[in-house]
Order: C-alpha cells, then sequence, then structure tokens
C-alpha cells in the first residue's frame, strides 16, 4: 500500500511514526534489555481516597513507551483479588496510559492499579519493576473528588491545568501556591467553600515555574470531596538530560 502514497505524504507519515515512538528518544544503553523507564505520576495517586466510582485511572511515563504493549493484560485494575474489566488507551503527546472501566465501580472500596513489567520503551526494553498504586472511592452520598488534567508532573512545556468533578452541579473550590525549582512552594492551606470557586484553567507558564494545587468539590446538603492534590512544574532541562546523562532523579515519583 505505501507505494500508492505521493512522497511528501510519505514523510509526513514517518515524521508522525518517530513522535509516536522515537526510539532515540531513551537513555537505556544497547544491549540492555531492561528499561529505565518510570511511572512518574498517577491520577487517582497512590493512597487517594473519595475517588469518583466513574473515575479512569491514569499512569504517565517519564519516555516514550510501545503503545502495542500498553494493553489490559499489563495495565490491570483490581478489587481485592477480583480483576476489572476494561480498555487501555496509550496517548504518545502526554506518554499517558489510560484505564477507563467496562462499568462504574462499588463505593467505599479499596481498588489496586498495576503496571506491569510488560510494558515496553521504545526500544522494546522492559521495566525494570511492577508499579502498584491503590485508591478508595467515594461513600454514597458524598461528592467525588476533583481530578486535574493534565494529571500532575513534569512539564517540557506551559500548560493550562483543569479541574473536573463527576458529580453534577458541585462546586470545586481551590487553593494554590507557587514557586521555582530553586524556592519550592509551601503547600496549599486547606480548601474551604470559602476559597477561591475554581471557573476556568490554571496557567502554569515559564522555566522553572512550580505550582502545587489542592482542590475540594461541596454540594448542597452532601458531605464535601476528598482533598485532591497536584503538582505541576515546568522543566524543559530535565527532559533534554532524560535524553541524555539524566537528571531525572530531582523529579521522581514513586507511587
Amino acid at each position: 500500500m505505501r507505494n500508492f502514497f505521493p512522497v511528501p505524504i510519505m514523510v509526513v507519515l514517518c515524521a508522525l511514526s518517530l513522535i509516536t515512538c522515537d526510539p532515540g528518544r531513551g537513555k537505556t544503553s544497547p544491549g540492555d534489555t531492561v528499561s529505565e523507564a518510570q511511572v512518574i505520576s498517577t491520577q487517582p495517586s497512590n493512597g487517594a481516597t473519595g475517588i469518583s466510582i466513574a473515575t479512569t485511572v491514569i499512569a504517565r511515563f517519564d519516555i516514550d513507551m510501545k503503545a502495542s504493549t500498553v494493553t489490559s493484560n499489563n495495565f490491570i485494575l483490581k478489587s481485592g483479588s477480583v480483576e476489572i474489566n476494561g480498555t487501555v488507551v496509550y496517548d504518545a503527546i502526554d506518554r499517558t496510559a489510560t484505564f477507563t472501566p467496562s462499568a462504574s465501580l462499588e463505593h467505599l472500596t479499596e481498588y489496586t492499579a498495576k503496571i506491569t513489567t510488560g510494558i515496553c520503551d521504545c526500544e522494546g526494553k522492559t521495566l525494570a519493576d511492577e508499579v502498584e498504586w491503590k485508591f478508595t472511592t467515594m461513600a454514597e452520598g458524598t461528592v467525588s473528588a476533583p481530578e486535574f488534567s493534565p494529571v500532575q508532573g513534569v512539564f517540557e512545556n506551559d500548560l493550562v491545568v483543569t479541574l473536573s468533578c463527576s458529580t453534577v452541579d458541585a462546586t470545586i473550590y481551590y487553593t494554590m501556591t507557587s514557586g521555582t525549582l530553586a524556592s519550592p512552594p509551601a503547600d496549599p492551606v486547606v480548601p474551604t467553600s470559602g476559597s477561591t470557586p475554581y471557573a476556568t484553567g490554571i496557567a502554569v507558564s515559564g522555566q522553572d515555574t512550580v505550582i502545587k494545587i489542592k482542590a475540594i468539590a461541596v454540594k448542597g446538603a452532601m458531605t464535601n470531596s476528598a482533598i485532591s492534590f497536584g503538582q505541576f512544574t515546568i522543566d524543559n532541562t530535565a527532559f533534554a538530560a532524560k535524553w541524555g546523562t539524566a537528571i531525572w532523579g530531582r523529579h521522581k515519583w514513586n507511587p
């Protein structure tokens, strides 16, 4: 079929292929079979409570991964020993894997998410270790915890962080602090219904910028949501180093 494409289209397709999974954008050495790729953040985060029963589960990687290996065989969600049915999609732009359950989760239930070593980077090298994290869903009558988009982490470019809540007509309130890598911000105070109401996206811009956000969601006579926390950093030098000798350690996150 490729013989039917005009040359310019073939050039574009090749370029897109490199963007999707560029084997040169790794930090492993030739001959290695184990990747140094890391899961650097998840949503829900490890130990999170009050999570919506309609949540998706997201894992964000620090380098490009091989999409064909990011499947429901290698991204697993369980309640106890029972595996939850769902679909898994990999987003090459954000380097995120998203597990979407086939049905709503149960209220007030602990779930365990796992990324297995079957997931590979673009050179076909497997993760060094499995990654597990746990979260607990909300009780009935409780507002679901706010969720961040994109998932917290370190980013090459400026971004806009949005907050959402799956409880219809709930109002999100948040507190925020900002700083730099050299002078990191303190944690924000606990948000209340007297804090800033969320109305639009929160800009995170400028090299070395660090922003921390805490948020709750409130609705009428329902119990307020659990507090959600997100930290967002702009540091394009970290990514440049990742492809070279790697100074990623200062940003590494362990769920």
